[in-house]
């Protein structure tokens, strides 16, 4: 199975540390601040600040996945966010949770959500 960008951010951050947009662009991710938004909205607490750059003096942003936070999307049967699947009730198709918030989780296909509780049943 390909891994996603997020995926690839979740596995970066997952030690701990802080890491800056610069370490996301050596892998790849171009839009980290849009795979952070993603993660959060599935109920990863994610940390970000700023700080200058030595060498240049610009601003860097870095992120980290909160001391003590879970790892995993919580209610998913423990697994990683990305690799929910869920029947949509609208395309009738296997669908990604791409977020979880206020109790509804939304879909790839960017027009309907399920109630969170049924991703406990519907996890593929």
């Amino acid at each position: 199975m390909r891994r996603t960008q997020r995926d690839l951010v979740l596995e970066l951050l997952n030690d701990g540390g802080w890491h800056s947009t610069i370490e996301f662009v050596d892998l790849g991710i171009l839009r980290a601040p849009s795979r952070v938004w993603e993660l959060r909205c599935g109920g990863f607490p994610i940390e970000c600040r700023r700080r200058p750059d030595r060498r240049s003096g610009k601003a860097i942003w870095e992120y980290r996945l909160e001391p003590g936070a879970p790892r995993r999307l919580p209610g998913a049967a423990g697994r990683d966010a990305s690799r929910i699947v869920v029947t949509c009730p609208g395309c009738r198709a296997p669908k990604a949770v791409t977020a979880v918030r206020a109790g509804l989780a939304y879909l790839s296909c960017g027009l309907h959500h399920v109630p969170a509780e049924e991703l406990e049943e519907d996890v593929a």
